[in-house]
């Protein structure tokens, strides 16, 4: 085996792991300055609150708002602050704040903290506003919708990973749970031109990111198990097909940090039975077919003072876009 030990013979994708390491390292610095300052902002204008309000949101209560709410109260200008009581930076920050918060962003805030609404749906609103999110207290459901914000800004678009011909187990689980190419794509290793760590790493982090249900994880994956029964074709890391008949001894379960993995029943170990299975992706539209629901995109057009930021996708889009497979190259 050779060791590698000069930093120019390490393999593509350890740079582009280090590289992206970096990435997130400093992404986590400028989160924690912008939430720093968005504390200082938030106190600032919470500090006219009359002491009756003050004592109102302390008591608990079925009408207490929750801490994105009482936020949103202040933005929407409910809860109007006197620009007078503000310094002028404060006075500037909050007017700033104030033209960007739509009626869809308030709205889509409320429905994710009264749970209804999702973390993408959340993040493709506020994709062109994410200053919006650095005022609210950081609850994990903002600090998801912040970090989808962050890889819809920052990730490289080297390649579309929902037109990958191989899809990873990952994928294909996170297909069946969103129907959403952006997902997929996310989720891709480039069909392994980036390797299987990354391959397991980005599904895992997205089942955290999008507040997928352990449990809905869990089914997805025993209903894939059941069409690889059923005919559906997994190939394993030697490029062999698993025969149907061996899944009679196999499952496919999700380690602590919801990477899924296929093992043999009965085997305590974590080790995987079968590494690195991937589906063509062909065979996976055929037995899970895109909704029929018009999905959505970021209008790149979208001026954020005259429109809603979310457009209906039409099925024809979604149509030509499965086509493009055709044009789609593996290295």
């Amino acid at each position: 085996m050779k060791i590698v030990t000069d930093q120019s013979e390490q393999p593509e994708n350890a740079s582009y792991a280090q590289a992206k390491g970096r990435k997130i390292l400093d992404q986590l610095r400028e989160r924690q300055v912008r939430l720093e300052q968005g504390a200082e902002i938030r106190a600032a204008l919470e500090k006219p609150y009359s002491a009756q309000s003050k004592e109102a949101q302390a008591a608990p209560s079925p009408e207490t708002p929750g801490p994105i709410a009482a936020m949103l109260e202040l933005l929407s200008g409910r809860n109007a602050v006197d620009l007078a009581d503000l310094s002028e930076a404060a006075a500037r920050k909050y007017t700033a704040l104030k033209s960007a918060f739509t009626p869809e962003r308030e709205t889509a805030l409320r429905d994710l903290e009264s749970g209804k609404g999702s973390t993408l749906a959340t993040a493709r609103i506020f994709r062109a506003a994410p200053h919006l999110l650095d005022v609210l207290a950081d609850t994990p459901l903002v600090r998801k919708v912040w970090e989808l914000v962050q890889i819809m800004l920052n990730a490289p678009e080297k390649w579309n990973g929902y037109l990958d011909k191989y899809w990873t187990l990952g994928q294909t689980i996170l297909w069946d749970l969103t129907r959403d190419p952006w997902v997929v794509h996310q989720a891709s290793n480039d069909s392994g031109g980036e390797g299987e760590m990354f391959g397991e790493i980005m599904p895992a982090i997205l089942i955290d990111l999008l507040n997928l249900q352990r449990e809905d994880v869990q089914d997805a994956a025993r209903k894939l198990r059941r069409r690889c029964l059923n005919g559906l074709t997994a190939i394993d890391g030697q490029n062999r097909s698993i025969p149907e008949i061996e899944w009679r001894h196999l499952k496919i379960v999700l380690h602590t940090d919801n990477t899924p993995y296929i093992v043999r029943r009965g085997q305590s170990s974590t080790v995987p039975a079968y590494p690195d299975v991937i589906f063509l992706r062909d065979d996976v539209l055929r037995e899970l077919p895109p909704a029929l629901v018009e999905p959505t995109y970021i209008d790149p057009d979208y001026d954020e003072r005259s429109g809603e930021a979310l457009r209906p996708w039409p099925m024809v889009e979604a149509i030509n876009l499965d086509r493009q497979i055709d044009t789609n190259t593996i290295d």
